[in-house]
């Protein structure tokens, strides 16, 4: 249950912010939360359904755990920041090298 001037720490946000949140919340202000969500869907490239509970949000939260998980390793960061680098053409070099060498590698295991 929301209790009075939690919002802000729970979203960082101001306490101004969080007043017409509830203000909105209470129906003196046109609902214009919707229309924020809209826009953080659109500016993080997600679908808006994201900031519910269902099937796109569990999605999401896997990538972003990947992704996570991916950050962590020094040889991935590194290897990606290289290729930001490199123009599509040489990606695609680089790209089609590494299928070649993950090829090799499973000939390798049988």
């Amino acid at each position: 249950m929301y209790r009075e001037g939690r919002l802000p720490e729970l979203l960082s946000v101001t306490k101004q912010w969080s007043w017409q949140l509830r203000r909105q919340r209470n129906g003196k202000w046109p609902d214009t939360l919707f229309q924020n969500l809209v826009v953080f869907a659109e500016e993080f490239g997600t679908p808006i359904s994201f900031f519910a509970d269902g099937p796109d949000a569990l999605r999401i939260e896997k990538q972003l755990e990947e992704l996570s998980a991916l950050k962590q390793d020094a040889n991935v960061v590194a290897v990606a920041h290289r290729m930001s680098n490199l123009s599509p053409e040489r990606q695609a070099l680089v790209m089609a090298a590494l299928t070649l060498a993950e090829g090799e590698t499973s000939h390798a295991e049988d």
